[in-house]
């Protein structure tokens, strides 16, 4: 019995099978994905440089007399090192370990899309080692640019990603950002060492022990006696005596300095020994990026810190060591030696708070217009808050670092998403027609403004 040959039909069928799978695979592989989002009309239509909204009639006139101006520096210094001179910590169990109980029974999921288990946050509780707080009394400092986290691990905690504003990048353990050459208290180790509990002038969590150094009385009394300066310009790359790349510096960091000269600063930076100590080494920074702190009051320097941070993304609680909206002003107040606190709602209470509740929008607008004064003044909603800096066009504008506006269609929330520090009207996107009106309508939701040192003016 004879068979027919089928091998030439089979090598044709599959052949041509595979040139289809292959043209399958270009073409995926071609594919763009979603189609990005277009800028909203405030991004082209408005300058992106703060310097554009500065009075030359007033931009270098200072906003804070100089008495006041050195007694908020002097406050700032002392809150600043206020950690290395703590016997105890200022912050209880209850509050420091929040994050093991405010999840315990959430739905968290992890960067895998997937719940976090139980397994996953019990091995969380005994890292923490929350029975023994505290376990340690120590002064330290960061030695890089570094994250406080709410549990001891790097591993992010999400909410629901179909939900809009949660998912990434919302991570719910990341607390904020933390700058090289921070002051710390530490109160607490992980049952591993690898973290440090710890306190700083502005935030308090858990921070990777590498990323930081002890240190002892000496090294604490010498660093505090030196002159501070600050950075005008961000993400300045700082090399130690040996060319050895140590951080970036960034508006809002201090740094002591021994000598300026030759268009340098010879600044100090404590970088980690062999024994996890904080040990002195030098770097230069040129005279171009940074300036003796305090740097002055004046609209024209807070214009200038705003420069380098103009576009830059979104960063929620300093992730990727980028900023959101509290982080981004309390850098630029902290380089005036104005000691803003770090998120937008104890900000909104850091200065003479005028509400603006219960106004209807043209009533804000003209409230701001009429009362508020460029550069000093914040404005202020539920989960955010923003830098007024004058008017455009009759329009009150604001610097303000945003993730993006709300939308809705049909009844599914979204967001068109700007994601970076922006200057905006109060009303961003107001021209998409998805738009989620009112709620989405910034100055809608706007509660009130805050009038920072040196405004005088009454409700």
């Amino acid at each position: 019995m004879s068979y027919p040959n089928t091998l030439p039909c089979w090598r044709r069928v599959t052949s041509a099978g595979m040139t289809v799978a292959l043209l399958c695979l270009l073409l995926v592989g071609c594919a763009t994905g979603p189609t990005p989002q277009g800028p909203i009309r405030d991004l082209i239509q408005l300058p992106q440089s703060p310097a554009a909204y500065l009075d030359p009639m007033t931009a270098d006139v200072p906003m804070i007399s100089p008495d006041e101006a050195q007694v908020l520096a002097r406050q700032f210094v002392e809150d600043y090192f206020s950690p290395w001179h703590r016997s105890w910590p200022a912050n209880d169990a209850e509050k420091v370990f929040k994050g093991l109980h405010n999840y315990d029974s959430a739905r968290m999921f992890g960067e895998n899309r997937q719940l976090r288990s139980p397994a996953w946050l019990e091995g969380l509780r005994r890292q923490s080692m929350e029975g023994d707080y505290p376990n340690a009394r120590l002064r330290a400092l960061t030695v890089v640019n570094t994250s406080m986290r709410v549990l001891p691990t790097m591993e992010p905690a999400f909410q629901d990603f179909n939900q809009a504003g949660e998912g990434y990048p919302f991570d719910y353990l990341q607390n904020t950002a933390v700058w090289a050459q921070t002051p710390l208290f530490v109160s607490h180790f992980s049952d591993d060492g690898a973290w440090a509990l710890c306190e700083s002038r502005f935030a308090y969590g858990w921070i990777p022990m590498r990323d930081i150094a002890m240190v002892d009385d000496e090294f604490a009394e010498s660093f505090e006696q030196l002159d501070l300066m600050t950075f005008t310009s961000d993400r300045v790359p700082l090399y130690d005596d040996f060319g050895l790349f140590r951080f970036r510096g960034r508006v809002g960091m201090l740094l002591p300095f021994i000598a300026r000269e030759d268009g340098v600063f010879q600044a100090l930076i404590a970088v980690r020994d062999s024994l996890g100590r904080a040990v002195l080494a030098s770097t230069s920074v040129p005279q171009c990026d940074g300036a003796e702190f305090p740097l002055e009051a004046t609209a024209f320097n807070l214009a200038l810190l705003g420069r380098d941070l103009m576009g830059q993304p979104y960063g929620w609680g300093g992730m990727y060591g980028h900023r959101d909206c509290s982080a981004t002003l309390m850098d630029m107040f902290a380089a005036l030696g104005i000691g803003l606190p770090r998120n937008s709602s104890q900000q909104a209470r850091a200065g003479h708070f005028i509400s603006l509740d219960g106004l209807d929008d043209q009533a804000k607008v003209k409230r701001i217009l009429d009362m508020a004064q460029p550069w000093q003044t914040l404005l202020w909603k539920p989960g955010h808050i923003m830098l007024y800096i004058g008017q455009y066009e009759g329009r009150p504008v604001a610097l303000h670092t945003t993730w993006g506006v709300k939308t809705k269609v049909g009844d599914r929330e979204g967001r068109h998403f700007i994601g970076a520090t922006v200057i905006t009207t109060l009303a961003p996107g107001s021209e998409l027609n998805e738009l989620d009106r009112p709620d989405g309508i910034l100055l809608h939701k706007i509660k009130g403004m805050t009038f920072l040192p040196g405004q005088t003016m009454e409700d």
